[in-house]
């Protein structure tokens, strides 16, 4: 089991997308985004039952970012 971590970062705003699998065996894409220099941001959990499907999400949020002018600021972290 690997957890993957990509993080992002526009002018103002950032966001990081952590794929990983949970205690209860569940994949879960977790987003964390917020405005740069704040202390305020959102963590969002979306749980799913497999990890292809979990996979497909993550990877289809990682396009949404791309195209909205976001640019990648780390390198994808697979931790195992």
């Amino acid at each position: 089991m690997a957890t993957t971590l990509i993080q992002y970062q526009r002018d103002t705003r950032h966001y990081a997308l952590l794929l990983q699998k949970d205690l209860f065996g569940d994949w879960t894409v977790v987003k964390v985004f917020g405005r740069k220099g704040t202390a305020r941001g959102k963590i969002l959990v979306k749980a799913f039952p497999g990890e292809h499907e979990a996979t497909h999400y993550f990877h289809q949020e990682c396009r949404r970012r791309e195209q909205r002018g976001y640019q990648i600021i780390s390198p994808t972290i697979k931790i195992r």
